[in-house]
Parts: C-alpha cells; structure tokens; sequence
C-alpha cells in the first residue's frame, strides 16, 4: 500500500519499524515514533501543507479543504481517536469471552466426565494388560486395531477421536491430545513422551477461539522419543521423525526429519 501511495504521489505516515524511514530524506512523507502523540504531529504537518510546500517537495499534491467544519486540527484529532480505538481493538485479549464459550456439546461434556473414571481402571492396570486397556478405549468409542500395543503411562485425551490400525503401538508417557481427530495408520510406532497436539487456538482473535484440527500418522511410520507433532500436520507413510524433533509442517512418505522446526535429511530405504 505504502509503495502505491507513493506511486501515485501521495504523502505517506507510517511509524518506526516499518522499512520506510527513507520517507523524510526523500520529502514524500513521515516516519514517526510509535505513539499518538508522534502520530497526531506527522497528521497536522500533513494537513497544514500547502500548495507552495508541496510544489517545492517536487510533488502535485491537492491542498487540503480548510473549511471550517474540516479544519485540520479536527481532522487530525479525528483520526487519532480513530488509531487509538483500532488500538485497544486489535491489542486487547478477551480472556472472558474465551472462557464463557462452550466449546463443546453437551454430549462431549458427559462424556468426559465419564472417561475420568475410566481413566482410572486404565491407568491402574498391569503393564502387558494391552487388550485390556484397548477394550476400555472401544467403550470409549476408539477405533482400536488387532495387536495394538498402548501402555498405562499414556494420556489419551478423547478415546472417540482416536483411530490406530493394527500392529501400531503408543510408548509410555505420551500425549495424544485429541482434541480433533488423530488417526494412526498400521504398523505404526509412537515413541516414549511424545506430544501429538490436535488442539490449538485462533492467535489472531482477541477471544482466541478453540481450534481442533485433525492430525493423520501414516502406516509404517516412527514417531522418535519427545516429538512434538502440530496441529493439522501429516506424517506421510514410512517417515521417520527423529527424537525432539517439532513438526509445524507435512512430512513426505518415506523422508526422516529432524530439528526444530523439522528439516528433511534423508529418504528412508529399507534393507532387504
């Protein structure tokens, strides 16, 4: 916007930290200090300028209407009410309209008062008790494949939002926060402390609404110890996500990441 103003001669106002301080050395506009009274200054000086002023700064800049009804000193405060409202606006959390939101149904709420008890019997049961505890997790409306092993230590946040094919295993004290669906493909390993993170907020609204996008580990792969798996993310078939990595973008089928963020290092081959 900044650049279009400038190519069709108009002045220009923008504050300190934008890559425009060349404005006052090029006589086409102001770079101000952040704040409303640099901002109130920069706006009379804009107003005031007149024909003569503007003639001598090389542009064709309109005067300004002067009528009384339109002073500048008017426009001016005008327009500063106007930035200091569109501040408290876009810089003020609504942490109460956050809280008062129901993010859920009825239903789900009944729901997980009820996994808080079954949580019990399936944290409180013997180590290689995995059928065990896969029967509790169908009650609870998981879709749980054949030979699938998840230990006690494992924190499942909604069993119903949960989907894992067979032969995959959940390590000790992982995370699976479900708040959106996650699916698991077969054969699939999810390493010790492991956080699968299905649940975000919206950062850009000031009641930072819940967000619950799905997460999708494809069949084959390997989750490494103390990942973290974002949002929305997709771990394509046969990846292998090293330990600590963060994953904030899609993994390609048969790749092995690494880091924080998560770089691609190599493609994973399979001995014969």
């Amino acid at each position: 916007m900044v650049a279009e103003a400038l190519a069709c001669g108009t002045p220009v106002i923008t504050t300190q930290g934008t890559p425009w301080q060349e404005l006052e050395s090029y006589h086409c506009g102001w770079w101000t200090e952040i704040g409303t009274e640099a901002t109130t200054k920069a706006l009379k000086e804009f107003l005031q300028c007149t024909r003569n002023t503007n003639g001598a700064n090389g542009k064709k800049w309109k005067k300004i209407n002067r009528r009384k009804k339109y002073s500048s000193q008017k426009v001016a405060q005008d327009m500063v009410e106007l930035y200091k409202k569109s501040l408290s606006i876009n810089m003020e959390l609504n942490i109460a309209e956050n809280r008062n939101h129901l993010n859920y149904s009825k239903w789900i709420y009944v729901q997980r008062i009820l996994w808080t008890f079954g949580k019990f019997f399936f944290r409180n049961s013997p180590r290689i008790a995995f059928g065990y505890r896969n029967t509790i997790l169908r009650l609870f409306g998981a879709k749980i494949g054949k030979h699938v092993h998840i230990y006690s230590s494992t924190v499942i946040w909604f069993p119903w939002n949960l989907e894992i094919g067979d032969w995959s295993a959940i390590g000790e004290e992982t995370l699976i926060y479900n708040l959106g669906k996650v699916t698991i493909g077969e054969k699939a390993t999810i390493s010790h402390r492991v956080h699968v993170c299905a649940g975000t907020h919206d950062y850009t609204d000031p009641a930072l609404p819940l967000l619950r996008p799905e997460i999708r580990i494809g069949n084959q792969t390997w989750i490494c110890a103390n990942t973290f798996i974002g949002p929305d993310i997709e771990i394509g078939e046969g990846a292998v996500i090293g330990a600590g990595t963060v994953m904030v973008k899609d993994a390609e089928p048969w790749g092995v990441y690494a880091g924080n963020p998560a770089k691609y290092i190599k493609k994973r081959i399979l001995k014969k």
